[in-house]
């Protein structure tokens, strides 16, 4: 039918290897171009070495902020640390000719159970309110049994975090 001699048929051979060659190509491309859209779409407004120095500018920028708020975050751990957050409350009847628990006391602590006891007495006569300091879960002062048991309500508080 056609008598082309093997020069001629190793020539084709080879153009439809590399037309095939470059249909792959073409597809690959096309396919890098899809995945990287964003990419490319700014490359075409523009210069590349630009561009990835202003993407490198805003890298810095958001390191930046990012050391800021990791300094922040570990500022406001430790004050949420430092803060009251352990509670211990009861209310009791120090009186039996009063009625009621209208008394009561109040313990505060933070993480390292330092913090203060609040007491409210209530009697015919009138209310008396003490505050006492307290540090590592005892205080300086003497403490009455209503005050240690709110100490030791408040120690065992379990924290979250």
């Amino acid at each position: 039918m056609f008598n082309l001699n093997p020069s001629a048929l190793i020539l084709i051979i080879v153009v439809v290897i590399l037309l095939s060659w470059i249909i792959y190509l073409q597809i690959l491309t096309r396919s890098i171009i899809q995945k990287n859209e964003r990419l490319f779409a700014e490359v075409k407004s523009g210069d590349v070495v630009q561009i990835l120095n202003a993407t490198l500018k805003e890298l810095d920028s958001v390191n930046k902020k990012l050391i800021v708020l990791d300094k922040e975050q570990k500022s406001t751990d430790k004050l949420a640390k430092d803060g009251l957050h352990k509670l211990g409350i009861i209310r009791f009847n120090p009186f039996n000719d009063t009625g009621g628990d209208q008394s009561f006391s109040l313990g505060l602590l933070n993480h390292k159970n330092d913090g203060f006891v609040v007491t409210s007495i209530h009697g015919r006569d009138g209310d008396r309110i003490y505050a006492k300091p307290v540090a590592k879960g005892d205080s300086s002062y003497n403490l009455a049994d209503e005050e240690k048991e709110v100490i030791k309500i408040a120690i065992n508080v379990k924290s979250e975090g």
